[in-house]
């Protein structure tokens, strides 16, 4: 119960902190590849070959943005969000009479 508590808790904390914890983010991924490429390049490898190498063995990058953002957030009320952001910018063309303008 303390458990699950803490981790809502935390979760709230961050929808309301994402700029900076991307930004965390980021920052951690980039160290965590530059660390491979340079062993990489240790091993005899030339820049391009491990920097591409550093990437395989991470995996997708964006993939793993998600999955940090899913695991750290409330995916739920993200999409809420964004439905919002949506209606709110496309029902502003939604006046009066647009129905008829977009049929014609």
């Amino acid at each position: 119960m303390k458990h699950s508590l803490r981790e809502a808790l935390n979760r709230i904390r961050s929808f309301f902190r994402k700029t900076p914890l991307d930004q965390e983010l980021n920052e951690e991924v980039a160290e965590h590849l530059e660390m491979a490429v340079e062993e990489n390049m240790r091993s005899g490898m030339s820049q391009e070959d491990a920097r591409r190498q550093a990437f395989i063995q991470f995996g997708g990058v964006q993939q793993a943005r998600e999955r940090h953002s899913e695991s750290r957030g409330l995916p739920w009320l993200d999409v809420l969000m964004q439905d919002l952001r949506f209606t709110f910018r496309t029902g502003a063309d939604c006046g009066e009479g647009s129905q008829s303008r977009r049929i014609q």
